[in-house]
């Protein structure tokens, strides 16, 4: 929301789409032309004479974030220092989300030491980022605040533990959006490559396809792609004789070259 408040929704017109079309939103009624209309809303397609309404899938943009490490993590506390785990996970938590909302993302869910969220573009913006662009944004964000974090809990642990830290993994792809009891969810196959992605990347890095590294051409200035390294990994479901690459970026490595 202070997202879209901030680029291009500060005329009375802009806060009319964003807050009155979404309360007056019928799936079979084209409605106005330009009218705002909320990712999940964009899902619903209805069928007038039926009066039946069925999903269809847009463009996302998703991101997937694991902390590393983070059992060995809670292993090394003390039996009187557990309770010391749970703020730092909810640090962490809080960061990764933080940084997905201030990129103008939507927050999907928790995966206990991780979270997923995504990105779609608005289309009325004219200042708006691209989606994936503003995913790789929040990305960064994450894996840095993750690391300073991280690197206070240090003092915690009984031995220390190396690479305990963000990894992430980017997709961007069809999925279809839900909106159901406040809560907000994608499914699809930008969330299922994007958690795929996620589990090759290592520690305070972003892993992204081969399709995400062509889309970013169009997005990044050339020295940007150029901290990108080319890596191959197995596809879950494919055979164990294909190799597939992408691409990742040690978000460190950038930022000493930067």
């Amino acid at each position: 929301m202070h997202y879209l408040c901030r680029n291009g929704m500060q005329t009375i017109v802009g806060h009319v789409r964003l807050h009155l079309h979404p309360r007056c939103f019928l799936p079979w009624d084209s409605g106005v032309k330009d009218a705002f209309l909320w990712p999940w809303q964009r899902c619903l397609q209805g069928d007038l004479k039926l009066k039946e309404v069925s999903y269809r899938a847009i463009e996302t943009t998703s991101l997937v974030f694991d902390l590393r490490k983070s059992t060995m993590a809670m292993e090394q506390l003390q039996k009187y220092d557990l309770g010391k785990y749970s703020p730092f996970l909810e640090d962490v938590v809080r960061a990764a989300k933080s940084a997905i909302f201030r990129h103008g993302g939507f927050f999907d869910k928790e995966t206990g030491d991780g979270v997923v969220g995504h990105f779609v573009s608005f289309g009325s913006q004219e200042c708006e980022q691209p989606a994936d662009v503003r995913a790789l944004d929040a990305a960064i964000d994450i894996v840095l605040e993750v690391a300073k974090i991280c690197e206070c809990f240090q003092d915690q642990l009984t031995f220390g533990i190396a690479n305990l830290g963000a990894a992430i993994g980017i997709h961007t792809g069809d999925a279809v959006w839900i909106s159901e009891r406040n809560q907000i969810r994608a499914i699809g196959e930008s969330v299922v490559f994007g958690a795929r992605l996620c589990s090759e990347a290592t520690v305070n890095s972003i892993f992204i396809s081969n399709n995400q590294f062509v889309r970013y051409r169009s997005t990044r200035h050339a020295t940007m792609l150029e901290t990108f390294e080319r890596k191959s990994y197995k596809g879950k479901e494919s055979p164990e004789s294909v190799s597939l690459y992408g691409y990742e970026l040690d978000v460190f490595r950038k930022q000493a070259g930067a």
